[in-house]
């Protein structure tokens, strides 16, 4: 299994799954003309992709999922009911084509177990129906772990479900104090980031990767930084400390850790 995040953050977000000569994407935020020049690099385009995976409604998220869906017809994608239909809601109340039609789609509410993968998905905490997925590869028994847009992880089952995996994709948003003394944000906004059904912040961050971390984990991402209440250099500094003193850097010493760029792909 080949895991790059192609895109990170507020302005796009898209992520290539590659197991054997079969490649996905998870979510399609930039604009179709962007993300087949990110594919390149990888000897890649749309052409090759067969299912997109969808986390949820947001605009960073899906914003070129109707132009590819016209341009490259036979790309599957994957959802379930909830996002679906507010999908269409979105795309309806702003006068977008919308011409997708539910045969198009494989609806998935629990796990779905394929010749090559199994996907689950599992439900996050943010303010519109968000889920994550756990992608299990058959051949080489290795698996992604990959949560988007994320308050905070709470569920002892889903913990157990995506704990001791090879590779994880996990939001780490914003600093809280910089969020917190950022005077040009809209309090509203803070609110909608700060809460349980918001962000993750950098110390829920790795907090959560402590629990879920054991001897298969192999890389982590930390993705979707803000531009304006976070950096690398900031993030790395918190999570570094938080390993420090709550003693668990040797659990982390065979770990690749990395930090995902705005327009520059990061290959777990």
């Amino acid at each position: 299994m080949k895991v790059v995040n192609l895109f990170s953050g507020s302005k796009g977000n898209s992520t290539l799954v590659q197991f054997g000569s079969h490649n996905l994407l998870i979510d399609a935020g930039k604009n179709m003309k962007q993300i087949n020049l990110a594919l390149l690099e990888y000897d890649l385009t749309l052409e090759d992709i067969s299912m997109i995976l969808v986390t949820h409604r947001h605009s960073d998220h899906i914003s070129s999922i109707p132009v590819i869906r016209n341009n490259y017809p036979k790309i599957k994608y994957v959802m379930n009911d909830n996002i679906f239909n507010e999908m269409e809601e979105k795309y309806t109340a702003n006068e977008l084509k919308w011409k997708f039609n539910k045969e198009e789609c494989l609806f998935i509410n629990e796990r779905k177990n394929g010749n090559i993968i199994n996907i689950t998905p599992f439900d996050l905490q943010h303010d519109v129906y968000c889920i994550g997925y756990l992608i299990e590869e058959h051949s080489s028994g290795e698996s992604l772990v990959f949560i988007s847009d994320n308050g905070k992880l709470y569920d002892k089952d889903i913990i157990n479900l995506i704990t001791n995996k090879t590779y994880y994709m996990i939001e780490s948003n914003h600093d809280r104090t910089l969020q917190v003394l950022d005077s040009k944000r809209d309090p509203r906004l803070k609110k909608r980031v700060l809460g349980s059904w918001g962000h993750t912040n950098n110390y829920d961050a790795i907090t959560l990767a402590i629990r879920l971390v054991e001897g298969n984990t192999k890389s982590i991402c930390f993705h979707h930084l803000s531009e304006e209440c976070n950096n690398h250099n900031l993030a790395k500094a918190v999570h570094d400390n938080v390993l420090e003193f709550r003693c668990k850097k040797t659990q982390f010493k065979d770990v690749k850790m990395q930090y995902a760029y705005q327009d520059k792909s990061t290959v777990l």
